[in-house]
């Protein structure tokens, strides 16, 4: 489907804060989620990436990314459920609630595919957003009043902020290429592929060609964390998981996800979760 196809059929609109919202696992959504923050600050990690949720910020899920929420402070947000094609919009008219990673259906996902090139065919996070608030609130409003035509209304102001995000996502990705900051991409991939082993900012300075200092910068500029913060907090993400999904004892996930030293493991998990590895099962396994 070309950008020039899409027709937003949202299913569902909901505004929630941090006290109402009860994520205690990873769950997936069986349509596309957009997220827009009104204040306060989160965590939002989307299939082992980590996003700093504050206001005015924009993240876009699709359908069958695992996510949760995490160290929510007097967090409040638009949450949309949505797809890009009004399809058989009558008979999909229904909304399914998202429901946990491990019990997820990929057949029932349905909606009609992307171009593979478009920004739209990954996790979006875009911040400083704040200038379509007034969208966010008027689709919600119209969600919950459902005045005549709300749906034109609605998919209307959908297609206005899904323009203005393509615009600037492509606008930044393409200063990127050209500063060389692109190159924080590829170094995230890296992260991901090998947060096991004993990475170090020295290691990906020369393994990418940029003084260590300069590329800490860059990483810190893209994502809001050091590469240090980075590798912590995307080897916690996958702890939680293993946590969650295995019966493997602590110590054993500390060494599966790059700790040398269980306690150091169970320290930095306790100062990012709010409670030890073994009370975090218990709690929300």
């Amino acid at each position: 489907m070309d950008f020039y196809d899409i027709k937003p059929y949202v299913r569902y609109v909901e505004k929630f804060s941090g006290s109402d919202c009860n994520m205690e696992y990873l769950q997936c959504s069986y349509d596309h989620i957009m997220i827009y923050t009104i204040s306060g600050l989160a965590k939002l990690i989307v299939s082992d990436n980590i996003y700093e949720a504050e206001r005015g910020s924009v993240i876009i899920v699709k359908p069958g990314s695992p996510y949760t929420f995490v160290d929510m402070k007097e967090y409040k947000a638009i949450q949309i459920h949505f797809d890009y094609s009004d399809t058989d919009s009558v008979e999909r008219g229904f909304f399914i609630k998202p429901s946990k990673a491990s019990d997820f259906k990929m057949n029932k996902i349905i909606d009609e595919e992307i171009e593979p090139d478009s920004c739209f065919n990954r996790t979006l996070f875009v911040k400083k957003c704040n200038h379509l608030e007034t969208h966010f609130k008027a689709i919600l409003s119209d969600f919950i009043s459902r005045g005549k035509y709300f749906d034109l209304r609605i998919s209307s102001a959908m297609l206005i902020i899904l323009i203005d995000i393509s615009r600037t996502v492509y606008s930044y990705e393409g200063n990127e290429s050209r500063s060389g900051v692109g190159i924080i991409s590829e170094v995230i991939d890296f992260i991901h592929a090998n947060y096991d082993k004993n990475i170090t900012n020295d290691m990906i300075a020369k393994k990418f060609n940029f003084h260590s200092k300069y590329i800490n910068i860059l990483m810190k500029n893209k994502t809001g964390y050091s590469i240090h913060q980075y590798i912590l907090l995307n080897r916690i993400s996958k702890s939680i998981e293993y946590l969650q999904n295995s019966n493997m004892h602590i110590y054993e996930i500390a060494e599966k996800v790059g700790f040398s030293d269980p306690c150091h493991f169970t320290k930095c998990f306790k100062q990012i979760m709010g409670d030890n590895p073994k009370k975090f099962r218990v709690n929300k396994g």
